[in-house]
């Protein structure tokens, strides 16, 4: 007989280790790495990161584990809570379309924390992340899009039981240990995606994060729960995502998704992408002005109008969160990083009005959500079409292109709160990171070893 779903996930990734991986998974790893940790550095002076810090200082604790992009130090469940907010809070960080989420937000946070707290290895904390993102991947197999169209918030349901894993994995849990782990994880995971827009959906992977240490590490001192929670009547396929296909019979994905990880360019919503690209394609082989334009057409799905289209948004958050002010931006700013989603440049006039000429249409049910075909027509009858596929994650020759590409991203994050020079020492290191015996030079300069002046 085959092993319960549950089970069966918890053996695909119990045994992870760095030197039975394959060495692009390991690669794959540190590449979501980097990027998460430039993510919560340049989060780390996000209001929603000073909120839950001084929470921390109000609750007090023990002062074991580092605070990315911030001085001194909290507990374990404090640090996985404002880490994953803080990586999430300007929206910036790799999403995996198999669970319609982001994987790092909660998972690196947990195996970050474990790993500088009880001194593991670089390898052992790789091998945690890979089975954290696994295990979300997995339980993501099973209930989407149902699961996402249904109003969960992803992130947080499905990272809760990726935090889990990885806490897990860290702990040294048993077979058993780590049913009861996911049955307390399962228990706890919720998230709301009404909460877009808002400090509620960083919020979320910082609680998911949180969530999965607790679990594992009540679990390790013998609390119990009920056993394979995935399947069981009323556990957490049943009542979350009633009627999901994948239901009670689908196994594991074999596949490492950590290989099919996205990396934002853009600081919005990744289903703004393929919208904030196709204009901006455009712009660059056209020559039109934004007064020349008469409409702009983009093709979407449903799940495009529930996630991304907020239609007036009051604040640059919240523009992140809508296809028709990214597209505005973009084509103003000629970009759509962090810089462009303010409060102030929500408010331009020429932003509002050019986003209130962006028409969102149905498109085909079967196309990707990463495709979002584009039209621009311009007041003198031309019409330009663009399709940008956004959802292919990098391969061959590519992927030593997408790191150099988020070196530059993590130096641009991150140089104004660590430094030049800091900030390069953290990128060799994380190159590495499988040789590091402990996280501690790692984790001394990204928390608050060496920060710069303001923090002094």
């Amino acid at each position: 007989m085959p092993a319960p779903l549950t089970t069966a996930i918890i053996d695909q990734v119990r045994e992870y280790a760095v030197d039975t991986l394959p060495p692009d998974v390991v690669t794959a790893a540190k590449h979501c790495l980097l990027d998460w940790l430039g993510c919560a550095v340049a989060g780390s002076g996000e209001p929603i990161a000073e909120i839950l810090r001084a929470q921390a200082d109000a609750d007090g604790g023990r002062r074991e584990c580092s605070i990315m992009g911030q001085p001194g130090k909290v507990n374990t469940t404090q640090a996985c809570l404002i880490n994953g907010a803080a990586s999430h809070s300007q929206d910036y960080d790799d999403v995996l379309e198999i669970m319609l989420g982001h994987p790092s937000v909660t998972v690196a946070p947990v195996a970050f924390a474990l790993g500088e707290r009880d001194r593991r290895s670089g390898a052992d904390v790789l091998a945690a992340f890979v089975a954290g993102v696994q295990v979300e991947a997995s339980v993501g197999a099973l209930v989407e899009p149902q699961h996402h169209e249904r109003g969960w918030h992803t992130t947080a349901t499905l990272g809760t039981f990726g935090a889990t894993a990885a806490a897990c994995r860290l702990l040294g849990l048993d077979r058993d240990a780590w049913n009861r782990a996911f049955g307390l994880a399962a228990t706890q995971a919720g998230g709301l995606k009404s909460m877009f827009g808002t400090m509620g959906k960083p919020f979320h992977a910082g609680k998911a994060a949180a969530q999965g240490y607790v679990a594992a590490s009540l679990a390790a001192r013998g609390m119990t729960s009920a056993p394979n929670v995935l399947e069981i009547p009323r556990g957490f396929l049943d009542v979350t995502t009633p009627g999901a296909p994948g239901g009670r019979t689908s196994l594991p994905p074999k596949d490492f998704a950590v290989r099919q990880v996205l990396f934002k360019a853009h600081a919005a919503c990744y289903l703004t992408h393929s919208t904030i690209e196709g204009v901006l394609e455009l712009a660059r082989t056209h020559k039109f002005s934004v007064a020349d334009i008469e409409s702009i057409e983009v093709e979407v799905l449903p799940v495009h109008r529930t996630t991304c289209a907020i239609s007036a948004p009051e604040t640059g958050l919240e523009a992140k969160f809508s296809i028709a002010h990214a597209a505005a931006i973009a084509l103003v700013e000629g970009k759509a990083g962090e810089a462009q989603f303010t409060d102030g440049i929500v408010h331009r006039p020429g932003i509002r009005e050019l986003a209130g000429r962006v028409v969102l249409r149905e498109g085909e049910s079967q196309r990707s959500q990463m495709v979002t075909p584009v039209r621009i027509t311009l007041c003198d009858g031309r019409r330009l079409d663009a399709v940008v596929d956004t959802g292919a994650p990098a391969r061959g020759a590519g992927i030593a292109r997408q790191w150099d590409r988020l070196v530059a991203k993590f130096m641009d994050l991150t140089t104004p709160v660590l430094g030049a020079s800091a900030a390069g020492r953290i990128v060799a290191l994380v190159e590495k990171l499988e040789q590091l015996s402990t996280l501690d030079e790692l984790t001394g300069m990204v928390g608050g070893g060496l920060l710069d002046a303001r923090f002094r």
